[in-house]
């Protein structure tokens, strides 16, 4: 295997070939073959100088090239452990128009940045004010899940602070006086032996923005977001009770997933479409969608 091949960002060769760039989980497996082992074939598994690489080898590879597409996402730079901000490279999905509405998305890292956003009560941090909507939206649902859940704004806080949250923020108005009009919290995780870009709110001002499709755009947003880093699959926790929601993510392609307690305890098909269908197990389910 040619490590121009591996390593290479794309280029001509004095042969006159041209190497092409090969996503990094890829590079990462076959380079670590390349860099412990010579190939002579294979049948069912990597025969290596008359032996077998053993499965524990292989899954360790693969393995360390989750991690490390996971962390190669969160930080820019990974020693210093700084935050990397995920919208650079797609600036033209961080501006959404629409009959009339105009819209900024920003990136706000907890910890990081002291933000502020101006609001007709006020000025609160950007914290307090996704706690606020959250619970705004979704208290109620808290009440009627029956999976033991009530609503909890400490630990809604904590969780927004949480040294892994990554904070996507809408706002309308000038640069001087910018209103927050929703936000998107996720991470990147590692679930069930993949990397995973993992939706834990997208709450959105409805009163502004009822069926405007900002809510589309930011999950768009999001999947250019998870193929940009190499997220394997995007995932999300839905209430059952939530049949606006469930009916959403039906709409753009999301399916329950193997993981789900429904999937769990129905040993349902991963890709039955039919999500927005009441579960009486518990009260939430979690939805998946494959990017890779």
């Amino acid at each position: 295997v040619s490590r121009k091949l591996l390593y290479g960002n794309g280029h001509i060769s004095a042969h006159g070939l041209l190497f092409c760039r090969i996503p990094l989980r890829t590079r990462r497996v076959i380079g670590y073959i390349h860099s412990h082992i010579r190939i002579k074939g294979y049948n069912d598994k990597f025969q290596v100088l008359g032996n077998y690489v053993s499965d524990e080898d292989f899954n360790a590879a693969e393995d360390d090239d989750i991690q490390e597409r996971i962390d190669f996402a969160k930080y820019a730079d990974d020693r210093q452990k700084k935050i990397r901000n995920v919208l650079i490279d797609i600036p033209s999905m961080t501006k959404y128009i629409r009959d009339g509405l105009n819209v900024k998305i920003k990136m706000y890292i907890p910890g990081k940045q002291l933000v502020k956003v101006r609001e007709k009560n006020g000025e609160r941090d950007i914290i307090s004010y996704c706690v606020s909507l959250t619970e705004r939206n979704m208290k109620l649902l808290y009440t009627l899940a029956k999976s033991g859940w009530s609503w909890d704004s400490k630990e809604k806080r904590r969780e927004l602070e949480d040294k892994d949250a990554r904070i996507l923020v809408a706002y309308t108005g000038d640069r001087e006086h910018p209103e927050p009009v929703g936000f998107v919290h996720f991470r990147f995780l590692k679930e069930d032996e993949a990397a995973v870009l993992y939706v834990y709110e997208l709450q959105l001002d409805v009163e502004i923005l009822a069926r405007k499709g900002l809510g589309t755009h930011f999950m768009k947003l999001l999947e250019d977001i998870a193929e940009n880093w190499e997220m394997d699959w995007i995932m999300l926790t839905v209430f059952n009770r939530n049949e606006r929601a469930l009916n959403f993510y039906d709409r753009l392609g999301y399916a329950i997933d193997e993981t789900s307690p429904t999937m769990t305890e129905n040993n349902s098909n991963k890709n039955d479409p039919n999500i927005s269908k009441p579960s009486p197990l518990e009260g939430y389910r979690i939805l998946s969608k494959k990017m890779f």
